[in-house]
């Protein structure tokens, strides 16, 4: 299997684009940025460089307020305007949590809530973490809401366990194939990959 070295802004994207590289028959390789997107833009130039020779994805999260496949298009071409042949640049609308909800069934078993109450449309969101966080607030598990929730007057978006529960999801129940079906931008991520591997 072919390896693929990737760029992403968080712990749980890693885990997220890993996962979608073994969906494709590839093999995840070194693993660069974790500092968010600014880093990632800084030294993008340099990625696409060693893209020229190797399989590379990078992966960001679409800017919040847009979600239009035209701005998807502008967004890329901003960043990237002449992507190497074994450069996969991506975007997530609007964030890699819409991939996650995209998934509605085992979403709604993960938190404990109904699936109806769980959008069918999670790239129209503009904050999907933060609608993923309110999801919680709805769950029959205590333990997930102890988890995901943030405590009131802490200042944070999501708890403490946010990102190792969600790594948790994307490892035991997050299925890629019914995901791509919902989600235009996870779907496209994957025919990327696809490309450059063969």
């Amino acid at each position: 299997m072919t390896s693929i070295n990737l760029v992403v802004e968080s712990d749980l994207d890693e885990v997220i684009v890993k996962k979608i590289i073994e969906y494709v028959n590839g093999t995840p390789d070194v693993v660069y940025g974790k500092n968010g997107k600014k880093e990632i833009k800084k030294n993008l130039s340099a990625f696409n460089a060693a893209a020229i020779s190797s399989p590379w994805i990078v992966l960001v999260d679409l800017d919040e307020g847009e979600n239009q496949d035209d701005c998807v298009f502008h967004f890329c071409r901003t960043w990237l305007p002449d992507p190497s042949p074994k450069m996969c640049f991506r975007a997530a609308v609007h964030e890699s949590e819409a991939w996650l909800l995209a998934d509605r069934e085992k979403m709604s078993l993960f938190l404990g809530i109904p699936i109806a109450s769980i959008t069918s449309t999670p790239e129209t969101i503009p904050y999907p973490k933060e609608y993923l966080v309110n999801l919680a607030r709805e769950s029959k598990f205590q333990k997930i809401k102890d988890d995901i929730i943030p405590m009131n007057g802490s200042g944070r978006v999501s708890g403490r366990a946010y990102n190792s529960r969600m790594i948790e999801y994307v490892t035991r129940y997050w299925r890629i194939e019914s995901a791509r079906d919902t989600s235009e931008s996870l779907d496209r991520c994957i025919k990327c990959l696809d490309k450059i591997l063969n």
